[in-house]
């Protein structure tokens, strides 16, 4: 991943395979805001920064597509390339040559999300207000003014997203995708979070801002509206999300058939079993509650894992780091462990039969999060850095490094003891449910009874 960036180049990104093969033509997906920038933004934010600048010179691009479709605000194009314009194929073909059309380009709209998402969290992690003052409040807003005029309203009052592909690539065209409505309910809220910190403290780039996109109270009232009551499909007494209206009434698959992951599910059923199957392609739900900790609970987390993992076949390199992830910052450490070697034969051992047309960045980016996110149990919150590492028993030992908010941070990990050595700048640790501003220096912390983290004397 290193080795693929560029620090300066807002003209270019990274496509999903990098520079190591052309399969997608070296385009631009999710993957990137996803899967690879949390990466950058924790080890080099100056990469991750012009990773999400490329976002910001290419969304005139994002608008037209949005225009072209009939709807507000920017949405951002399935494949990108240096133009800003949509560039997914139309169709592909099938192991017998047949033509099968390719929908994401034009269904599969949680990109504007995605974007969005990598933009907050790396203001959040960076603390860079000068890229949030000229990019990435403009960025979230027209993210936000596109769902807000997707969004459709039934009779009750209530907003659905109908016609939508998911994560899941399996099931096209259906309505009211989990992911998808709770991300952009997510991005509305976070960019009106945005425009008020804008008006407060830079009010004068507020007003151009303003100015620009020709925004008014009448249409952040409809945004606000939207997302009150943007249905998402959350059942509070099994603490389920479905994955989009009508899943539950889908037909019954044996579990058992995925046993041997990673699998092409729509190759082994047949792409017309698949549509009206409950078969997952890749992390959807999972990934929903992996990417939103602060919304989402650790008990409905571990019952979505628990429901969807069964039925995913991991027919992306994109899904098993992700379930890695989660099942690790949960505690279930054999089912992380099996997603985490799932994810890293990928490429290692060629467990999908296609690395010779490139390496997986996004899997990268992916082990990379389950390592520290997951198992080093690293997380953001606020403008603090909480960490309750859960490590394998065969694990002796987990070393990594971070950057946080102009900190320099390098963490050891075993069992019992957690050492902290941080460079440059102060910064609050949350332990347990205890902060610790630590300034420059060397820490070390002794594990007690509940997970509490004590210092050595």
């Amino acid at each position: 991943m290193l080795s693929t960036a560029h620090p300066a180049k807002d003209a270019v990104s990274i496509g999903a395979r990098g520079l190591s093969g052309m399969s997608y033509f070296q385009h631009v997906f999710w993957d990137t805001e996803i899967f690879v920038v949390p990466f950058f933004m924790y080890t080099w934010p100056e990469a991750a920064r012009t990773m999400l600048a490329y976002r910001y010179r290419n969304l005139d691009g994002a608008r037209h597509k949005a225009r072209t479709m009939g709807h507000g605000g920017a949405l951002f194009p399935w494949e990108s390339a240096d133009s800003g314009e949509e560039t997914t194929p139309p169709f592909g073909r099938g192991p017998q040559g047949e033509k099968i059309p390719i929908l994401s380009g034009l269904m599969e709209h949680h990109i504007s999300a995605d974007v969005a998402w990598a933009v907050w969290e790396y203001w959040k992690c960076t603390g860079d207000d000068d890229f949030m003052r000229d990019m990435g409040v403009e960025l979230m807003a027209e993210t936000a003014r596109f769902w807000a005029s997707r969004a459709s309203r039934d009779r009750r009052g209530r907003y659905h997203i109908p016609l939508v592909v998911g994560p899941d690539e399996y099931h096209e065209g259906v309505d009211d995708n989990a992911y998808t409505n709770v991300l952009a309910r997510w991005n509305i809220r976070r960019a009106r979070e945005a425009l008020i910190w804008l008006d407060g403290t830079y009010a004068d780039a507020a007003l151009r801002l303003q100015e620009k996109i020709g925004l008014t109270w009448v249409e952040l009232l409809q945004w606000d509206k939207v997302a009150e009551r943007l249905v998402d499909g959350f059942d509070p007494e099994s603490k389920l999300f479905e994955q989009f209206a009508g899943f539950y009434e889908m037909d019954d698959v044996d579990p058992a058939a995925f046993a041997q992951k990673p699998l092409a599910g729509d190759l082994l059923l047949g792409r017309e079993v698949t549509l009206r199957s409950k078969v997952v392609k890749q992390a959807d739900v999972v990934m929903l509650c992996y990417l939103l900790p602060d919304e989402i609970d650790d008990d409905t987390a571990r019952a979505n894992l628990q429901y969807y993992e069964p039925i995913t076949c991991h027919g992306s390199s994109l899904s098993p780091g992700i379930h890695a992830a989660l099942a690790a910052r949960l505690g279930d450490l054999d089912q992380a462990v099996e997603s985490f070697r799932l994810a890293a034969d990928i490429d290692l051992s060629d467990n999908m039969g296609n690395a010779a047309r490139g390496l997986h960045l996004a899997t990268m980016g992916g082990l990379w999060q389950a390592a520290v996110m997951g198992f080093g149990g690293v997380r953001r919150v606020g403008e603090s850095l909480k960490i309750d590492p859960h490590l394998p028993e065969k694990w002796p030992r987990l070393t990594f490094a971070l950057r946080f908010r102009g900190a320099g941070l390098r963490f050891e990990i075993t069992a019992q003891e957690l050492g902290v050595t941080v460079d440059d700048s102060p910064v609050t640790l949350v332990l347990g449910r205890r902060k610790r501003r630590l300034v420059p220096g060397a820490y070390r912390f002794i594990r007690r009874p509940r997970k509490v983290w004590e210092e050595a004397r």
